[in-house]
């Protein structure tokens, strides 16, 4: 995500929707822009424009991280032989019993139902659970954005990343780029990032404001 490449892009994923400001010199325009968006958000930028969205909008949360993009001309590794699979409707009450550190990749969506129709989920189950998934948290025209989870006593094994390449190669052939940002803080997902073949190409903050959650509806 480049200076001047990418403007302003709103994922095309549900409540709330997450929008991705870059390469906008007029920051007027852009307070009122936000000023005029009153409906619950996550907006993804780049340091600058931190206190002009603080300045324009609610936030309730700010994290701070690495903004990772896979270059071009990437070429995948094979995906390790492991029972990696597409997470369909009949894996609902699966997901539904994850933890809440998985359940936080869910927040775009009210319902789980809805999230498995609208989005792309890659997973790994064991004896009928999900311990660990790899999926796509946001998405615009030409980027997708992904999210990964591991259950700890399945980590360091590479089923983290054998669900990432799989989402990644079914990324590249709807020609959109895959992309990963993490905060600052975690460590495991940056060094799964590099593994993948990600470059970092900036640094990013994440404001959300006030989320409706469906146990809040």
């Amino acid at each position: 995500m480049e200076a001047g490449e990418l403007q302003l892009a709103v994922s095309s994923y549900g409540s709330p929707p997450e929008i991705w400001i870059d390469g906008i010199p007029d920051s007027a325009a852009l307070a009122a822009w936000l000023r005029d968006y009153d409906q619950p958000a996550h907006f993804f930028a780049k340091p600058h424009l931190e206190p002009l969205v603080r300045a324009n909008l609610n936030v309730e949360l700010i994290e701070k991280g690495d903004f990772h993009r896979l270059p071009v001309g990437w070429k995948s590794p094979k995906i390790p032989p492991l029972p990696i699979r597409r997470l369909i409707s009949d894996d609902i009450p699966s997901l539904a019993r994850l933890p809440d550190e998985a359940m936080e990749f869910f927040m775009f969506w009210k319902e789980i139902d809805e999230m498995v129709a609208d989005t792309m989920i890659y997973g790994h189950m064991s004896q009928g659970d999900v311990d660990a998934f790899a999926m796509i948290v946001a998405q615009t025209g030409r980027f997708a954005d992904i999210g990964v989870w591991t259950a700890k006593e399945k980590r360091r094994q590479g089923i983290s990343y054998a669900c990432s390449l799989a989402l990644i190669d079914y990324i590249l052939r709807t020609d959109r780029t895959p992309t990963w940002g993490c905060d600052h803080s975690n460590l495991a997902s940056k060094s799964l990032s590099l593994k993948l073949g990600f470059v970092k190409i900036g640094e990013m903050f994440y404001a959300s404001t006030k989320v409706a959650t469906a146990e809040g509806d």
